[in-house]
């Protein structure tokens, strides 16, 4: 009976994280970012600052005993960023570039949205998913945890945007209608990377 429940729940979880994709992606596709070059790259700088942002503000709050206990991050964690990178390099880079390559698919179909371009921003979120449960099998192997390694990939994601927030010095700057959206995709990547990782079970010992 146990084990019905657990696989329930987990089942529950897995659900949960593939709603915080499919959030993620619908509310990209309802950036109206003209449809062009300068329009989609701008908006794709909008969506990858605020993810670099949010993971930003998120360490900041790492700071709180309370969150450290839950979130099972030791004190020093600037020691422990330092050593979630070395052991997780390989992770972070894949965390902070799928999620990148698959909403600048949804912007740049957009206005056309076509089975293959679908197919590929699926495969990159699921190889998301799976570059978080990668976090985890080494974690479960004596690691550190790997929430810092999800906020280490959010915060790579700043790479990204500094090509579309150089695109806004060539072109005009986005309305809010445009910012708007953008930002809430890039706090929704970020927090569906976390419930990725609170789906994916850690079976430890």
């Amino acid at each position: 009976m146990s084990t019905t429940k657990s696989t329930r729940a987990r089942r529950a979880r897995v659900l949960l994280a593939a709603l915080a994709w499919t959030f993620v992606a619908a509310t990209v596709l309802h950036v109206p970012s003209g449809y062009t070059p300068q329009g989609v790259n701008s908006a794709i700088g909008v969506i990858t600052a605020a993810t670099s942002l949010t993971a930003l503000l998120f360490l900041g709050v790492l700071r709180l005993p309370w969150l450290r206990e839950h979130a099972d991050v030791p004190r020093g964690v600037e020691t422990e960023l330092l050593a979630s990178w070395t052991y997780y390099r390989k992770e972070i880079f894949r965390l902070a570039l799928y999620p990148t390559l698959a909403g600048y698919l949804l912007l740049w179909a957009s206005d056309a949205v076509v089975v293959p371009f679908v197919v590929c921003v699926i495969l990159l979120y699921v190889g998301t998913a799976q570059a978080v449960q990668s976090l985890r099998r080494t974690w479960c192997r004596g690691f550190h945890h790997p929430v810092l390694g999800v906020v280490i990939g959010g915060l790579f994601t700043a790479s990204a945007s500094l090509l579309g927030l150089s695109t806004m010095v060539l072109t005009t700057f986005p309305t809010w209608q445009v910012v708007v959206p953008c930002a809430i995709a890039g706090v929704a990547t970020f927090a569906a990377t976390l419930i990725t990782l609170w789906a994916v079970p850690a079976a430890r010992n």
